[in-house]
């Protein structure tokens, strides 16, 4: 019986699988604080999902993420692969950045009390994302050059 050997594992795949890894992360931390009654509610990158949050949450992220790191890790041979995994993270930090320039545009009317939300009160959840994001770009950048 012969096996067919996986291609070697390098230093671009890690990175953009380790980069994947915080995405999901990221998508489990805060991404907005919004004043609730008396006090300030958390909302992370999940939970904008369930109050229907369309594109700007961390489920989104998390499951490009989930895309990109079989791409990168199996697939790294071929050089639109490399492209494709490169374009994922980009959207990842299109995402993240709508979230920090404009989360009232990005959330719309989704979010709950309807108040206007600053830049103030983005959360550590988006700027992981966007670094994690880089991160895969990076590595799709690596791996295309070396």
């Amino acid at each position: 019986m012969s096996r067919r050997a996986l291609p070697p594992v390098n230093v671009a795949s890690i990175v953009v699988a380790g980069s994947a890894v915080l995405v999901v992360v990221g998508a489990f931390l805060p991404w907005i604080t919004v004043p609730g009654g008396d006090s300030l509610t958390s909302l992370q990158g999940i939970d904008l999902f369930r109050i229907e949050s369309p594109l700007f949450n961390g489920l989104v992220t998390s499951t490009i993420a989930a895309i990109a790191t079989p791409l990168a890790l199996f697939l790294r041979t071929r050089e639109w692969i490399t492209v494709l995994t490169a374009a994922l993270g980009l959207v990842i930090e299109v995402i993240g950045v709508v979230f920090v320039i404009a989360p009232d545009v990005a959330l719309g009317e989704t979010v709950p009390g309807g108040t206007a939300v600053s830049l103030a009160s983005t959360g550590l959840g988006v700027y992981v994302t966007l670094v994690a994001g880089l991160g895969i770009i990076l590595g799709s950048v690596i791996n295309y050059w070396w």
